[in-house]
């Protein structure tokens, strides 16, 4: 496909003009080679460059390339980054990008008689990158649905990245560089900290202080990172703030507790006939259940 030559009968040049024609000095360049006159006709191409020369012949050239190549007629070289061109009508073809830089190419006299566009086909590598782009932004767009922030700590224990809206009421910019574990509170001699874990941790639950200095309490899953060498580096993780829920729990677990005590209370008042009895049992039931805080005031 690279050594076709196609040359514009309208126009023919001799073939020691194209320098990709059997024995040219680009007759093994791997992309797109086109030849374009002053009066902008197509003198020759090779096989790859049949869409571009597409282009060029349906008369639907991009104003870029129109004056790339009138800069190389008059001498001078320019590049076009990247010339898109759209898949023909009617037809479920993917748009190509080629990235070409133009050149002036001499006649006989050492004029300029020509512009030669090398062309590098971009299209697979321009869709890799979208798609990487694509797949970036989805993953961020799922951890900010799905947690509070983001965070990574380095082989210090300091954050080395927090997601750009920031955690806690701290901007990123204030929490990068800063111990994570000075924002714990009440820790357990001895326990590991999910922001330096060596292990993998799932729903950890773990209370901070907010930028306000009140406390809250976060889920968090965690991720250990060790370099090629098996090294340590820090850890990677995510924190939602279920502060509210688990106080909307707690809440709940207390209201079940009081509606089961009330109906063994109701029970015994339904099935003890003997009045002492039926008190006794009664107190019996409520002093176990009772809350033990603030008891320490009656001593």
């Amino acid at each position: 496909m690279g050594r076709e030559v196609a040359i514009d009968p309208a126009s023919s040049p001799s073939q020691t003009l194209l320098p990709f024609a059997p024995g040219g000095a680009l007759e093994g360049f791997p992309g797109a080679l086109v030849l374009v006159g002053s009066d902008g006709i197509v003198l020759g191409a090779n096989g790859a460059a049949k869409p571009i020369v597409g282009l060029f012949r349906s008369e639907q050239v991009p104003e870029e390339l129109r004056l790339a190549v009138a800069a190389a007629l008059g001498g001078r070289a320019a590049q076009v980054n990247p010339l898109l061109i759209p898949p023909p009508p009617d037809t479920r073809g993917a748009e190509l990008a080629f990235d070409v830089a133009v050149l002036p190419w001499g006649g006989k006299a050492g004029d300029t008689a020509a512009a030669l566009l090398l062309g590098r086909d971009i299209t697979l590598e321009r869709s890799l990158r979208s798609a990487l782009i694509e797949s970036r932004q989805r993953f961020k767009d799922l951890v900010e649905a799905i947690s509070d922030f983001a965070w990574e700590t380095d082989g210090e224990g300091r954050f080395a990245f927090i997601s750009a809206h920031g955690a806690l009421g701290y901007g990123a910019g204030e929490l990068v560089g800063t111990r994570a574990e000075d924002l714990q509170v009440d820790r357990i001699a001895g326990e590991e900290s999910p922001f330096v874990t060596r292990q993998r941790l799932s729903d950890v639950e773990l209370w901070v202080r907010r930028a306000g200095g009140e406390t809250v309490c976060l889920l968090t899953t965690a991720l250990p990172l060790f370099g090629a060498d098996g090294t340590w580096r820090g850890a990677r993780g995510v924190c939602r703030d279920i502060t509210t829920e688990r106080s909307q729990r707690a809440k709940l677990a207390v209201d079940r507790h009081r509606e089961r005590l009330l109906g063994y209370i109701l029970s015994i008042l339904r099935d003890e006939m003997n009045p002492a009895r039926m008190l006794q049992a009664a107190c019996g039931a409520l002093v176990p259940a009772l809350p033990a805080a603030g008891a320490g005031l009656y001593r």
